[in-house]
């Protein structure tokens, strides 16, 4: 499937508060009004929070909000109201022209696409580092230079741009950005920079994101966790209930991009849901770091609901060596073996009170239990019916 999100923004200059148009993502942009330069990542990492790394959402990821919607053009969550950095986004059916013909798939790396209807070029933007960190699920971006400039001798006097070729002044044909000289036929793809400074107005820069998938695609369904997962307070009932139910069609892949989203992001110190916790205790092939900032996030009750035999040996070590006397306890429920023997001799009370309480554990670890120094585990271990003494063990009870 194919989204596409037609697209307009703009940057205010903090030393003139001149509103500047951006053709396209930009980390940094030149005030076309005072040329003092503007630092559009740092606006909107101050003022902003989104998901996916995502910069331009909001408090909304609105290429995952997209896809609640079929086909058809539908407002998304934006930041038209951003102050320093104004966004709107709207999901169409196609990418266009500036003349509203509708444009072809172009070919991979293709600089350029030409309108079959007034031959003018649109730039094409493939992925790079920049457009990485705005949201690296971008397919290509339609109407967005980027940094290149085709004719790098270009020169803006005013309103005057001339020829990269001979320096003859060119002759501006409505919005066009191919322009072909009249004194020596070379043509003209006029750069981001001098297509800002002709049209300064911000409303008049659009450029379209566009996001090739699948439905089997992983981004499809880390779209979908990401949206199931976060309380969206700017989503409607209808909205809400839609997430639920497309969440609850494509729960497995949910969950997997969800513990993907869990291993890989070292910057989210939000509580572990149960069923992504289970899902990567689990696993055996942790390294050190990432299981650390993992049990970080794991609160004790989810703990103890997701331990069981299941447990990976890698996190049941863990576990058992914590410093946390309530993790080693938890643990120890599941411990087997030399493990369990020294769960059954820890120092920690709560830790001796699991095993005493274990229907599997052997009764003569049982036994010795029952002798000991501690009343509660003495008395959890007599209750345990495991244990099932002979004739002179009852008589000297």
């Amino acid at each position: 499937m194919r989204v596409v999100l037609h697209s307009k923004t703009a940057t205010r200059c903090s030393t003139c508060s001149y509103l500047n148009p951006l053709p396209g993502l930009r980390h940094q942009a030149a005030c076309v009004n005072c040329a003092e330069p503007i630092d559009v990542a740092g606006q909107i990492r101050d003022r902003f929070e989104g998901g996916l790394s995502y910069w331009f959402g909001g408090y909304v990821d609105a290429f995952a909000e997209s896809l609640l919607y079929g086909d058809g053009e539908h407002q998304v969550e934006d930041m038209s109201e951003g102050g320093g950095s104004p966004l709107t986004l709207r999901k169409v059916e196609r990418f266009a022209c500036h003349c509203g013909a509708a444009l072809d798939t172009p070919a991979h790396a293709a600089k350029e696409l030409r309108c079959t209807s007034c031959e003018d070029l649109t730039p094409i933007r493939w992925p790079d580092a920049q457009t990485r960190e705005w949201d690296p699920r971008i397919t290509f971006i339609v109407g967005d230079a980027g940094d290149r400039g085709v004719a790098l001798k270009q020169k803006v006097e005013g309103t005057v741009v001339k020829c990269g070729n001979c320096g003859s002044p060119l002759a501006q044909q409505g919005r066009q950005r191919a322009l072909v000289c009249s004194h020596c036929q070379t043509e003209n793809f006029l750069s981001d920079q001098i297509w800002t400074k002709l049209f300064p107005r911000p409303e008049q820069h659009v450029f379209y994101l566009v996001y090739d998938l699948g439905e089997e695609d992983d981004t499809y369904a880390e779209a979908f966790a990401f949206l199931s997962a976060t309380t969206h307070y700017d989503f409607k009932k209808a909205q809400q209930k839609v997430i639920r139910a497309k969440a609850h069609e494509m729960r497995p892949r949910i969950l997997a991009a969800k513990v993907k989203r869990a291993l890989t992001n070292d910057t989210d110190d939000s509580d572990l849901a149960e069923d992504v916790a289970r899902e990567i205790i689990a696993r055996d092939d942790l390294d050190k770091a990432t299981m650390a900032r993992i049990e970080k996030r794991m609160t004790h009750a989810v703990r103890s609901k997701i331990v069981n035999a299941g447990m990976s040996a890698s996190f049941l070590r863990r576990w058992l060596r914590s410093m946390d006397e309530d993790v080693r306890a938890i643990a120890a429920h599941v411990a087997k073996g030399d493990a369990l023997e020294k769960c059954a001799t820890d120092k920690s009370v709560e830790v001796r009170l699991a095993v005493a309480g274990r229907k599997d554990a052997p009764p003569e670890m049982i036994a010795a239990l029952r002798k000991d120094p501690n009343e509660r585990v003495r008395d959890k271990a007599r209750e345990n019916p495991a244990y099932k003494p002979g004739f002179f063990e009852k008589l000297f009870e």
